[in-house]
């Protein structure tokens, strides 16, 4: 097994060990690193919050066939950007990847800007999501990098609650410049946001691995399936397939209105909102239909730095009581996220949508969205760190499967949903989705459980201790 305390990436080079590997950086440097990263990470989710919201006025500004496709686009560019960034950052580094990306950010975003057919939207979309998701997944390789286990559940909720800011922020955002202006105009803020990042980063982040790997071609080449083959621990594979059930439900959750043009637009599931609002409660504008998101991402935000707080502490805690590290004690929290607030505030909503109409159903269904954001921040926070702290000497390799594992499975599900919606209504559909999210929580469970049993199945390199 690797140790914590062993070097990050294996080299001929001098190895820092022991405590000076968290030392290298000062509180100071560490808290302006970590606001960095948390504004990077934003980058992704204001790139993808942006677009629901100006969908109807992008459909008749540009074309409405093939702009069904741009949802899907996103997500799966976001998938293999964030794979293939996480995969290759042991070769070339943190920072370099940063440097590299961010300017397709600004070239995609231009792109999108001066489309005039759906053709050219999805394809400047594809490169704006496909640059823009590094900030999403590298934050955790490099929080990794520079704090102890004891204090990477905080830093990493502070990234988490930081970066899904956007999710707050993007949809009113571009509701409310969509209203009084144009879809396009958000698109060049996007632009704008990706230049400043670029500058912050070249001048500011340091290069926080120790080390680099080798880079022959070969290996290079073959470096994607080299990070597959990490699936083989049933520890990680757990862990982001149940966490992947509660990210299911933040998705479910905005499909809770049930749409009259729902079957015109099959636009994954946040797509529908925009018209579930306005079908269901007389909402017009998209100023009106982007604040609708707010409370979801006030609920991460809200959620995200308590529960990582409280992770570490559990953490510090039964370390004492136990007499040794037990890494499946970050899950904690996870489980009873997953158990309580994540399929209960899903199984409420699309009851509630159901039966209950008018203002008072608007106000209990985004009350469910606060409650469902808080849930997923649980689910998701502590198991990120977790896949950090179980792998730390390959924590980039490790990040970038448990990420395009979550992302495969939710890009999967949610074509099941909207169909199931159209056929058997919002309320069973909603059901169905807290009952798989019942089912990340068995998974969080087992892992709480026989931990140590699963992770002594397969050795993929996990670690010691901190």
């Amino acid at each position: 097994m690797a140790s914590e305390r062993s070097h990050l990436l294996s080299t001929s080079s001098t190895q820092i060990l022991g405590d000076d590997l968290y030392a290298r950086f000062s509180p100071r440097q560490k808290s302006f690193i970590l606001a960095q990263l948390s504004w990077c990470g934003l980058l992704p989710f204001f790139v993808s919050g942006t677009f629901v919201p100006s969908i109807p006025q992008i459909a008749e500004d540009i074309v409405q066939t093939l702009l069904q496709l741009a949802v899907g686009v996103s997500i799966a560019a976001t998938s293999i950007g964030g794979f293939c960034a996480a995969s290759y950052t042991g070769i070339f580094g943190r920072r370099k990847i940063y440097l590299a990306t961010l300017p397709f950010v600004v070239i995609g975003s231009i792109g999108v800007t001066l489309a005039r057919n759906a053709f050219q939207l999805l394809f400047w979309r594809f490169v704006q999501s496909l640059a823009s998701c590094p900030g999403r997944v590298l934050g955790s390789v490099i929080i990794g990098d520079i704090y102890k286990v004891e204090e990477r559940g905080l830093a990493y909720g502070i990234f988490l609650a930081a970066s899904l800011f956007g999710c707050a922020a993007a949809p009113p955002v571009d509701g409310i410049i969509a209203y009084y202006s144009s879809w396009r105009v958000t698109q060049c803020l996007i632009g704008a946001m990706g230049l400043i990042t670029f500058i912050i980063m070249i001048l500011f982040l340091p290069e926080t691995a120790t080390m680099k790997e080798n880079t022959e071609s070969k290996y290079v080449m073959s470096r994607l399936f080299r990070s597959l083959w990490l699936l083989r621990s049933p520890v990680l594979f757990l862990s982001a397939f149940a966490s992947a059930t509660a990210w299911l439900t933040d998705y479910g959750e905005s499909s809770s209105y049930k749409p009259n043009l729902i079957s015109n637009f099959t636009l994954a599931l946040l797509v529908p909102f925009s018209y579930t609002i306005a079908a269901r409660y007389n909402i017009t504008d998209e100023a009106l239909i982007g604040a609708c998101f707010i409370p979801i991402g006030l609920g991460n935000i809200i959620g995200a730095p308590i529960v990582g707080y409280i992770s570490d502490k559990i953490i510090m805690r039964n370390r004492i009581k136990r007499g040794r590290w037990y890494p499946e004690d970050r899950l904690t929290l996870a489980f009873i996220g997953t158990l309580i607030p994540v399929p209960l505030s899903i199984i409420i909503s699309g009851l509630v949508t159901t039966y209950v109409e008018g203002r008072i159903g608007l106000v209990l269904n985004l009350l469910c969205l606060l409650m469902n954001g808080i849930g997923v921040a649980m689910s998701v926070s502590p198991a990120a760190a977790y896949s950090v702290d179980v792998m730390h000497s390959r924590s980039a390799d490790s990040v970038a499967v448990t990420w395009g594992l979550r992302s495969v499975i939710v890009s999967i599900a949610i074509s099941w949903v909207i169909p199931s919606v159209n056929r058997f209504g919002v309320a069973i559909t909603n059901i169905s989705i807290g009952i798989i999210a019942w089912v990340g929580a068995a998974m969080y469970y087992i892992l709480l459980r026989y931990g140590d049993e699963l992770r002594s199945w397969v050795d993929v390199g996990y670690s010691e201790a901190s």
